[in-house]
């Protein structure tokens, strides 16, 4: 019979456990085996993590904010008045910078700290991660941009 528990008319369960809460109780330490293992193992190679979308969504906001940045209607660099930045976020100012400055800056850093992290074999953090590099580019002209405008 193995390690399977035998029944018998009379015989008392040791501990108290019916054969029905036995199964109960070996299924859920397959279950548990087989999460702590998909632990260790990381995530599916097709599933996209909370990191992946928070990461990918940062750099989406980043890359728009990138590319209005040389309209004049929007950022008011070459224009004649201000621009719909400085209408939105010219009140909000956090060490004479504007809030947008301040956002793009700020998620840089959470943007660099997965650009220079090695990328893992999934398909999605290698996406990620190139992604979160190519905006590491864009983010040294937009830095460049501004302080021509700037001072230039």
């Amino acid at each position: 019979m193995g390690d399977r528990l035998q029944l018998s008319f009379g015989v008392r369960q040791p501990y108290g456990i019916s054969p029905r809460n036995q199964r109960a109780r070996e299924r859920t330490r397959a279950t548990s085996r087989a999460m702590t293992q998909s632990l260790r193992e990381g995530p599916r190679p097709d599933q996209v993590t909370t990191a992946d979308w928070l990461l990918s969504g940062l750099v989406a906001v980043n890359l728009a904010l990138f590319v209005v940045m040389f309209v004049p209607a929007f950022s008011g660099i070459g224009g004649n008045g201000p621009g719909v930045a400085d209408r939105l976020w010219g009140n909000y100012r956090l060490a004479g910078w504007r809030a947008d400055v301040v956002w793009v800056c700020a998620s840089t850093l959470v943007i660099l700290r997965a650009a220079i992290g090695p990328a893992r074999d999934r398909w999605i953090s290698r996406l990620t991660s190139a992604l979160c590099r190519v905006w590491i580019g864009c983010f040294a002209a937009y830095v460049g941009y501004a302080l021509l405008h700037m001072f230039g």
